[in-house]
């Protein structure tokens, strides 16, 4: 091991340096010279490459042994020579912190292979597989150890991987946001998308997906399951989003369905869709609400984040000037009122277009099918 070592001493045998390793704390492993030189290392050789021509230093043969914190025999469990040994020759075989191990093929074959032992949530030959189950259109309404906004979905699952206490999270991919659950599906209700709880007053939380993370070492699955809201019960499920009045649709004096009016900006069935008419390479330069307060001036968003915002603040904003780069203005007037600007394209050299609110939403009424109503 060169210069890992940290002690050494004459001894009588190899048994004597072995002993005096596993009597000193922190030893891993030895060198043992043809002169009784005992030098005892703080690494072994899953933690640093072994060094081949250590017989010139202090002209002395080496060999190297090392213990194994093993209940089995290390005699029952040979180890490779150094050319032999995968794990040894690439430490990185084994992603995501998963461990390498040895593996002896069964006799007569004098050859070994290698199994990657993987850690929690990860699966596969090279533990590169992320073992997960998704529920797409759910969320999980309790069992919250944080929330936050902004996230992507990767990098949702990376904080809760990253949490010992975490075991799922619930993320929506229309606000960005990312909530952290301390239990899994089988002890916690999942509930459809349109139940979701609203997090922030002026995002947008819908298209929601629950990720469940897999610790089961014998079990790689990417399974995904569909969760579809119960909607026979009619605004009863507060079908209606982002502020949309609900009406009951009825048939022979039972509920059949229901309509969804929605607010300027909004429209689908369920008032889950931005309303929006789009000008390229235009703007309404002057007209910003950007002299007010910084909330009507958004840096580094997506254009969804931008519309969805003008379109909590209706009728304060009319639209939105948004640039390739993210940059969000909030539009006061509308272009019925004022000139569109075809220059815009020269303000901080970015592409500018122009997204204004539409009011005309025409929606049809969800009629449920006979099963459903029965």
């Amino acid at each position: 091991m060169a210069v890992f070592f940290f002690g050494h001493k004459l001894v009588h045998n190899a048994t004597e340096c072995i002993m005096f390793c596993i009597n000193t704390p922190g030893c891993k492993s030895v060198d043992y010279g043809s002169q009784d030189t005992c030098l005892i290392n703080f690494v072994n050789r899953r933690d640093r490459p072994l060094t081949i021509g250590c017989d010139d230093k202090n002209e002395e043969k080496f060999d190297y042994y090392e213990l194994v914190c093993d209940s089995e025999c290390p005699n029952e469990k040979p180890l490779p020579p150094l050319a032999e040994d995968i794990c040894a020759n690439d430490p990185t075989i084994c992603k995501h912190g998963g461990v390498c191990e040895t593996v002896p093929l069964p006799e007569p074959q004098q050859s070994f292979t290698y199994k990657c032992n993987c850690p929690c949530n990860y699966c596969g030959k090279h533990c590169e597989k992320l073992n997960m189950k998704t529920f797409r259109n759910a969320c999980m309404k309790y069992a919250i150890l944080a929330w936050s906004i902004g996230q992507s979905s990767k990098d949702c699952i990376s904080i809760c991987q990253q949490n010992i206490y975490c075991s799922s999270v619930s993320y929506s991919f229309s606000s960005g946001t990312c909530v952290l659950h301390w239990t899994t599906s089988d002890l916690e209700k999942l509930t459809p998308s349109p139940k979701c709880p609203q997090y922030q007053k002026n995002l947008m939380n819908i298209e929601w997906t629950y990720f469940e993370l897999v610790c089961d070492v014998h079990s790689c699955t990417d399974k995904i399951k569909v969760i579809e809201a119960n909607l026979d019960q009619g605004c009863s499920s507060s079908p209606c989003l982002n502020n949309g009045e609900c009406a009951n649709v009825y048939n022979n004096g039972k509920i059949s369905g229901y309509y969804c009016s929605c607010p300027c900006g909004f429209c689908g069935t369920n008032c889950e869709q931005i309303n929006y008419d789009l000008t390229r390479n235009a703007c309404i330069w002057g007209n910003h609400v950007s002299n007010l307060p910084d909330e009507y001036f958004r840096p580094f968003v997506t254009l969804k984040q931008c519309l969805t915002f003008c379109a909590k603040n209706h009728p304060i904003c009319k639209g939105v000037d948004y640039s390739e780069k993210g940059s969000c203005y909030l539009n006061r007037k509308s272009s019925k009122e004022v000139r569109v600007s075809p220059r815009c394209n020269r303000y901080l050299r970015q592409t500018w277009n122009l997204y204004e609110l539409n009011c005309n939403c025409q929606n049809e009424p969800v009629i449920y099918s006979q099963k459903e109503t029965m």
